[in-house]
């Protein structure tokens, strides 16, 4: 398997319930069913459980997430299962350093034996990754509003960074005046489930661009799955969150829960990336703003060369190349770096 597939695929990844009751934020009117596995409910399920507002679980979930602005975890241990390319299964265990600044910062910089072998980033407009296991070291760039899920793929990723930021359990439910948003139980009502639209303001590109579900254990409202939907309600990403731990703040004696395993799956591809993250805090003197500076980690991890994915989506309209045609055909297209 191509280097960057190998792990991208891998790393970059990318419950049953009852009926729904959905809201629209703000108001707490009626609305159409969301993400729902099965026929919509009067707000109750078996035996009479009651559902809460949107709303009301939503804020109540925004309490912990709105807290975990910032994350640092400095010895994470990145575990990824995937098939290669003969069919066979594989599993590999590598090292790494999370840097996350909400909304849209991400560096996740994949280690083995303190050697640099990918990382993936992000800022405000901008997404990245850089694969420095080949023959030829080269970075991929493009917009988040440009971003082409099959020419990503294609390259090696399976997920855009932003929605791996959401599938953390990290970012906030959407609870402004018009938001779409529903409350189901779990099969087994445990569990509640929380989904939300989300408009081209949490998401890229127009209009409603995906959905978001979560699910919580009511006694305390933090995130045990987190679910990643595009705008057909097709799940692609699943995260499964448990052992959850104190983050450490520098200015506060009790810090917001983030779960020290989080294991995400790619739906479509069966992808698998198993994160141990503990020790998190939010990076207090540690945090760095270099490591969501394109133009710093490329002079640091000195790619050969440098494709702008938007750039070859332009060139090349509705085809997307392969791995290897996307090596040849864009490097006198897009330059090198050395």
């Amino acid at each position: 398997m191509h280097g960057a597939v190998l792990v991208a695929a891998a790393l970059l990844i990318g419950g049953c319930g009852g009926g729904m009751r959905t809201d629209v934020g703000g108001e707490g009117a009626d609305g159409s069913t969301l993400i729902s596995d099965g026929p919509a409910s009067e707000g109750k399920v078996d035996g009479g459980k009651a559902l809460p507002a949107y709303v009301e679980a939503a804020k109540k979930y925004n309490a912990n997430a709105a807290r975990l602005g910032r994350v640092f975890v400095g010895g994470a241990v990145v575990r990824v299962t995937f098939t290669d390319d003969e069919g066979k299964a594989r599993r590999e265990q590598v090292e790494g350093t999370l840097q996350m600044m909400r909304p849209a910062k991400l560096a996740l910089n994949i280690r083995k034996v303190g050697q640099s072998l990918f990382w993936l980033g992000s800022d405000a407009s901008r997404y990245w990754w850089f694969d420095l296991t080949g023959e030829t070291k080269y970075a991929v760039i493009g917009t988040h509003a440009g971003f082409d899920q099959e020419l990503a793929k294609k390259i090696g990723l399976s997920i855009h960074p932003l929605e791996l930021i959401r599938a953390m359990g990290v970012v906030e439910l959407p609870t402004a005046e018009g938001t779409m948003g529903g409350t189901q139980w779990s099969a087994d009502g445990k569990l509640l489930g929380i989904a939300a639209e989300l408009s081209n303001v949490e998401a890229q590109g127009g209009g409603v661009t995906g959905f978001v579900r979560v699910w919580v254990d009511p006694a305390d409202s933090l995130p045990r799955k987190v679910e990643l939907f595009d705008a057909q309600r097709r799940l692609i990403i699943s995260s499964e969150h448990t052992d959850a731990a104190s983050v450490t703040m520098h200015d506060q004696p009790v810090g917001p829960m983030l779960a020290t395993r989080i294991v995400v799956t790619h739906v479509p591809s069966g992808a698998v990336l198993d994160l141990s993250l503990a020790d998190a805090t939010d990076g207090h003197k540690r945090l760095s703003e270099k490591a969501f500076d394109f133009e710093l980690v490329k002079a640091s991890l000195r790619p050969e060369k440098v494709y702008d994915l938007d750039e070859i989506r332009r060139r090349n309209g509705a085809q997307s190349p392969s791995p290897s045609q996307t090596q040849t055909k864009t490097e006198t297209q897009m330059g090198t770096s050395r």
